[in-house]
């Protein structure tokens, strides 16, 4: 039996409502050989039952159910399961847009070199309301030096995983870290880089991606936390140059002062606040103009910049 040519990894928690978009997104790709592996990462809500009525009217679904232990441990065993020449990761509230394995994979083939694609997302929180596009760096595109992947990937993650499709032999052994519960995708990209993969974003008209906002208000409070996390992680890393260190630092320190301020917790804000000025000051006008604009002032900042518009 030939082994397929895209493994589709999707875990699933306690996404029920949006189980019937994503897995129909992924039939509805139009390839044959396709092998499409659910893990059912301990499911309180209904998903379980929906998986069972999937699995009965698709042989070809592979349905893994388990305790939770978290999105990295599912992508890990997904890994580890997948037997296809590339994998697409997918997460369960979000959906892939119509024609996107197909593009992709002929992209892949026609360019044995490329170990990585992406392409555009669309953000929404229902089919009927499309907030817009979604972040992507094209400044990845076509990047074979390391460093230069890395400028981008210390700041923080260019694009949604489920814009991208990987080479299996590229990903190689590199897997998810279980100890993040955010930010996972982040670390897992960061390390992809460190490898000195080629990454290529394909410039198809339509998205790659349909990006589910507000679909895991869990997973959202601990990206602070996890972004930490990968920030030591970059500080640590002795193969990373010092000089993106230093990039990656001044955005955790940006980062910090938006958080801290959010929840008005003064002590670590004006700790950070003076780090950022002191150890590394800012140095052109759009920094300053962030800091007062974003951070310090940002309600003032939203009504000057209304009030601009409408003279």
């Amino acid at each position: 039996m030939s082994k397929p040519a895209v493994s589709v990894i999707i875990p699933v928690y306690n996404h029920a409502d949006y189980l019937d978009e994503c897995i129909g997104s992924v039939l509805a790709q139009g390839i044959d050989d396709l092998e499409l592996i659910v893990i059912n990462d301990g499911s309180t809500d209904p998903s379980e039952t929906l998986l069972r009525t999937w699995q009965n009217r698709y042989a070809g679904i592979n349905v893994i159910h388990k305790q939770n232990e978290g999105v990295s441990v599912a992508r890990n065993l997904g890994l580890e399961l997948a037997t296809g020449e590339f994998i697409q990761f997918l997460d369960a509230d979000d959906i892939l847009a119509p024609g996107k394995l197909a593009f992709q994979v002929q992209e892949m083939n026609e360019n044995p070199h490329f170990d990585l694609v992406y392409g555009p997302s669309l953000l929404f929180r229902d089919k009927q309301q499309v907030l817009g596009p979604g972040f992507s760096v094209s400044a990845l595109e076509g990047r074979s030096n390391r460093k230069e992947i890395l400028r981008h990937l210390v700041r923080y993650i260019p694009f949604q995983i489920g814009v991208a499709l990987v080479r299996r032999s590229a990903i190689s052994d590199t897997r998810f870290d279980p100890q993040l519960k955010a930010s996972e995708d982040w670390k897992f990209m960061l390390q992809l880089g460190l490898k000195g993969l080629y990454f290529h974003e394909c410039s198809a008209a339509c998205p790659a991606l349909m990006h589910r906002l507000g679909g895991d208000k869990k997973v959202q409070r601990s990206y602070f936390e996890a972004e930490m996390n990968v920030r030591a992680f970059i500080k640590a890393e002795n193969s990373i140059p010092d000089e993106l260190k230093r990039l990656s630092e001044k955005q955790r320190r940006w980062y910090s002062l938006k958080e801290y301020r959010q929840q008005r917790k003064i002590l670590p804000f004006t700790k950070n606040l003076l780090g950022y000025l002191f150890s590394l000051p800012l140095k052109t006008r759009a920094e300053w103009k962030m800091l007062f604009g974003e951070v310090l002032f940002p309600e003032w900042y939203q009504r000057w910049k209304q009030k601009s518009t409408l003279s």
